[in-house]
């Protein structure tokens, strides 16, 4: 029934209310929930705000269904959540001696203090008996919030845009949170607002952090946000890197901002021809990449660095050379095609066919009919 709901998509007071009392009744199946939490997701009453506020705090509830509740809030678009869900992402640790050492530390040893900013974030603890306001005897009591969750706060903080708090949250959390999950959904965020802040803190975790996955991501960022002052550190990436998904991320991004610099650097990599990075080569994957962002963006002046190339001894080498100068199209190029139609290689041949097909030249012509 949830689903049918949700698939609806019509707003009905009675079935939001039925569908916020099934996902806030714990006596229920997990299975339930989760579906009741899906369908509020799509529907995105506001009046959810103050239940998934609860549920998102609820320590004897899964990560996954405080997950799925940060989401509708994430679609309630709710100014009034900000601070509740920049505190959660805060907390920052996964281990649970160190998220309690940190919150001593952040509130002086003083529980009183941890329960006053709590209540500061104005949820209704009364109004559902299965929930109260944490409160705690003593700092071994405080649980973490898990990472699951704080990866979803840091996708739905990107809904604030550019506002300094939210920003701020997701570079302390690209910086600091203890799971690389958060780490990534933060870079993700930060890459959606972009800002100047935005591309400082993302130039800075390609280069230091170390997993890669929140490498590959910022990334994807830095694609997103653009400016001359990323090529040089994607490249160093594309370059550097020693997981791949990183360099072939890097190359992605370098397509979305089409410079000379960027360009040479391109080529460079195309040079090392198909093998393993430790061997100082580069795999397939990242090189049909490096091939797709010189085509779609390569200039006169980056047919001049291809030519050049198609003097290596790589024959996979001279056939990406040609695909590429075949896409760049200029006339210059035309002599040098042809030339390759000489090549002892059958593939670099075969190309160079397909590649002069293009350029209707009448000095194409002769060669192409010889053949």
């Amino acid at each position: 029934a949830s689903k049918a709901l949700g698939r609806l998509n019509v707003q009905y007071d009675k079935a939001d209310q039925k569908l916020i009392e099934i996902a806030q009744d714990k006596r229920r199946r997990e299975t339930v929930r989760r579906e009741a939490l899906s369908t509020l997701v799509i529907l995105k009453p506001q009046h959810a705000r103050q239940a998934m506020l609860r549920i998102m705090f609820s320590d004897d509830t899964s990560p996954d269904l405080r997950r799925a509740s940060v989401k509708v809030l994430s679609e309630i678009g709710d100014d009034a959540t900000k601070h509740a869900l920049i505190w959660a992402l805060s907390t920052r640790y996964e281990n649970v001696r160190k998220f309690q050492g940190n919150m001593k530390r952040k509130y002086k040893s003083s529980l009183s203090n941890f329960t006053a900013d709590i209540k500061r974030f104005g949820i209704n603890w009364a109004d559902h008996p299965d929930y109260q306001m944490p409160s705690y005897d003593n700092w071994g009591e405080l649980k973490p919030i898990p990472g699951l969750v704080r990866s979803e706060i840091a996708i739905a903080l990107k809904k604030f845009g550019t506002d300094t708090e939210a920003v701020n949250s997701l570079v302390e959390a690209l910086e600091k949170d203890e799971r690389a999950t958060v780490r990534k959904s933060a870079a993700w965020a930060l890459g959606e607002i972009k800002g100047e802040i935005a591309r400082k803190r993302l130039i800075t975790a390609l280069k230091k952090d170390k997993q890669g996955v929140v490498r590959q991501e910022a990334a994807v960022a830095l694609g997103k946000i653009g400016g001359n002052e990323v090529v040089a550190s994607l490249l160093d990436r594309l370059i550097k890197d020693k997981y791949e998904t990183t360099r072939r991320n890097a190359t992605i991004a370098l397509r979305e901002i089409e410079t000379v610099e960027s360009n040479r650097g391109l080529v460079n990599i195309l040079r090392k021809g198909i093998g393993t990075f430790e061997e100082k080569q580069e795999s397939r994957s990242v090189l049909d990449q490096v091939r797709i962002s010189l085509k779609i963006g390569g200039t006169a002046s980056t047919s001049d660095l291809l030519l050049k190339s198609l003097e290596s001894e790589d024959e996979w080498v001279r056939w990406a050379v040609v695909d590429a100068l075949g896409a760049i199209h200029t006339k210059k190029t035309v002599p040098s095609i042809l030339n390759e139609l000489k090549s002892e290689s059958y593939i670099v041949r075969k190309r160079a066919v397909a590649t002069l097909g293009n350029y209707k030249s009448r000095p194409t012509v002769e060669p192409l009919i010889e053949i």
